[in-house]
């Protein structure tokens, strides 16, 4: 009986807060921890002895700082899952319980909307109520951007749905990126780029010279794209679908490239999702970034 309230306590204290965006669980540690102070107090039960004062008020200390190692692991540093009234996104955001430095949404190109619904991704569905949805059926494009705490050295990990409503690819491009509007040296692009011709890669500049694709062609269905940022090395990685267990280490698909020397050094302070030259509709959800692969885990 004992055991099983302290369980549903750590079971509790796992459940992650969807509604604000972020990743709250509390390591294995916990459950090694309940366990063991179960353990003793049968221990003390089956005798004849008590547990003194002393032993109750180290066990405490040693709950709290388990409890705070535990989840003071990682930090969050931007999550939408836009949960917006449809409509125009320029004006929305930052939602409620935002991290510090994230900002709102702002039109840089055309009119990027929001949708009616939210995308599902293999039975689960997006904790908002709308994707953004960014339309053009021109040459024009589309762009949003919303301001992020300046980011330039560590790892830095980024996760975001995206669909594209037809079946096949039909031109142009939609994709993650950062910083300026226009594409360069501090803008690399993640997601259908310009040159991938339908599939999900990376590209760091305007020509096909400096692109990685990963061999994943886009459908309609809804995916699972990871970006691992990685300041300290040099090298930026995309991952198509990876798994949720640890750090991705299978995936659908993977990419890799070297940063461009001018990102690895000034880093961003932007986050941008653009589409255009294509003919259908785009849409993305449940952004995430930060500074652990299970900050930004569904």
């Amino acid at each position: 009986m004992l055991w099983s309230q302290l369980h549903s306590l750590g079971r509790s204290l796992r459940r992650p807060d969807r509604r604000a965006g972020s990743e709250f669980r509390v390591s294995i540690f916990l459950d090694i921890f309940l366990w063991s102070k179960y353990l003793e107090i049968m221990r003390f039960k089956s005798s004849t002895l008590q547990p003194s004062s002393r032993f109750l008020f180290w066990a405490m200390i040693a709950f709290g700082l388990n409890l705070t190692a535990s989840i003071s692991y990682a930090e969050l540093l931007f999550s939408d899952s836009f949960d917006y009234p449809p409509g125009a996104l320029d004006g929305n955001g930052p939602p409620p319980n935002s991290p510090p430095g994230q900002g709102g949404w702002t039109t840089l190109l055309g009119d990027p909307q929001v949708g009616k619904i939210g995308l599902r991704f293999r039975g689960l569905s997006s904790a908002g109520t709308a994707a953004l949805e960014a339309t053009d059926l021109s040459t024009g494009g589309e762009v949003a951007a919303a301001d992020i705490t300046p980011i330039s050295s560590g790892i830095v990990w980024i996760g975001f749905f995206t669909r594209q409503q037809s079946q096949t690819w039909r031109g142009g491009y939609t994709d993650l990126s950062f910083n300026d509007l226009a594409v360069g040296p501090t803008t690399p692009q993640f997601g259908l780029t310009f040159f991938a011709a339908g599939q999900y890669a990376i590209d760091n500049s305007a020509a096909d010279l400096h692109q990685a694709t990963t061999g994943v062609t886009a459908t309609n269905a809804t995916v699972w794209l990871v970006v691992k940022l990685d300041f300290n090395s040099g090298f930026e990685t995309l991952y198509v679908n990876p798994s949720r267990v640890g750090e991705p280490i299978t995936a659908e698909g993977t990419a890799q490239l070297q940063m461009e020397p001018e990102f690895q050094s000034s880093g961003f302070d932007r986050l941008i999702l653009r589409s255009g030259y294509f003919i259908s509709t785009y849409a993305f959800d449940e952004l995430r970034v930060g500074t652990n692969f299970q900050d930004i885990v569904f």
